[in-house]
Order: C-alpha cells, then sequence, then structure tokens
C-alpha cells in the first residue's frame, strides 16, 4: 500500500449504521508529539445516516463536497503527520473525487493532486478508492455528521486516523 493513499482517508476513506454513539468501549486513538505528551485525538464519533443514499448525501451534497484536514494521526502520533494538514479531498456525487495534497510528505507521497473513483460499502461503513486497482484504498468511517468526518485505516500495519471538517 502507498503512503500517498493514506490523504484518501480524508474520504473519505465509508458504509454506515443508520445511528450510532460513542461509549465507554468504543476505541480511541491518543495522538502524541515527539516526546510522548498526549496533543489530540480522533476518538470514534456518531454516524448519522438513515440509509446509503442519506449516507452519500452527507458525504458529498447534491453534486461534491469539500473535505479539509483537521487531525490526522499515525499510530497515534502527530509527529510526522504536519504535511498531512493542508490536504484538500473532494468528494462528488458521481463516484469520483479529486485529491489535493498540499504541502507533499516525501517518500511514495509524490503526487500533488490525484483523481479517481470512490465506492460506498453501507453497511459495513467503508469507503473504498479506485476498487479493483493497484492503488486500491479502504477506509473505515467512525463518525459522520453533516461537517465532520472521521476515518480509520491501516499504513505498514500501524492505524491511521483522519478529522476532516468542511464548511
Amino acid at each position: 500500500m502507498k503512503i500517498n493513499k493514506i490523504p484518501l482517508l480524508s474520504v473519505l476513506a465509508i458504509a454506515f449504521l443508520s445511528s450510532c454513539s460513542v461509549s465507554d468501549d468504543d476505541e480511541v486513538s491518543t495522538a502524541t508529539d515527539a516526546n510522548g505528551n498526549v496533543v489530540n485525538t480522533v476518538d470514534n464519533g456518531i454516524v448519522v445516516a438513515t440509509d446509503s443514499v442519506n449516507f452519500r448525501m452527507l458525504l458529498t451534497d447534491s453534486v461534491f463536497k469539500e473535505w479539509k484536514t483537521s487531525l490526522f494521526t499515525l499510530a497515534g502520533s502527530t509527529t510526522f503527520t504536519d504535511c498531512r494538514l493542508d490536504d484538500i479531498m473532494l468528494l462528488f456525487k458521481d463516484g469520483t473525487y479529486n485529491y489535493q495534497g498540499g504541502k507533499l510528505c516525501g517518500a511514495e507521497d509524490n503526487e500533488m493532486n490525484r483523481n479517481g473513483s470512490w465506492e460506498l460499502d453501507y453497511s459495513n461503513k467503508k469507503i473504498y478508492f479506485d476498487k479493483g486497482s493497484s492503488n486500491e484504498y479502504v477506509a473505515e468511517v467512525i463518525g459522520l455528521l453533516n461537517n465532520e468526518l472521521r476515518v480509520k485505516g491501516a499504513y505498514m500495519g500501524m492505524e491511521i486516523r483522519g478529522l476532516y471538517k468542511t464548511n
């Protein structure tokens, strides 16, 4: 899996419950700085969607929705993820996306802009990006409201979590 697919969690990394709430048993990701101090978290949130059509509308509005990265963690740390904070993902209702990478992180993150397709798996709360291709990436939606998207996935066996916001 390529590190350049990590921003897709902004989108998007989707299938969903009609409604759920956070309990004491829900998993929480704690972000730490270089000294090990807790700085932020991307917790599980509420997924507010009555069906797959409503879920899709929350992600795209009537044509598209722009999602901006608010917080990004890799294995619970924000130490190496500052370059993700200017990433923007446009999710289009027709099942396509446009990713604008902003400042690149280096290594495999070497594309400023990408386009592709996304597919919703409503029953499993997952979004598949570029499904069936060598660039396929899966993002689990752990929170979705009108203006906030929380997703998680994995890169090289490490958990990644993203918090994305829209106007």
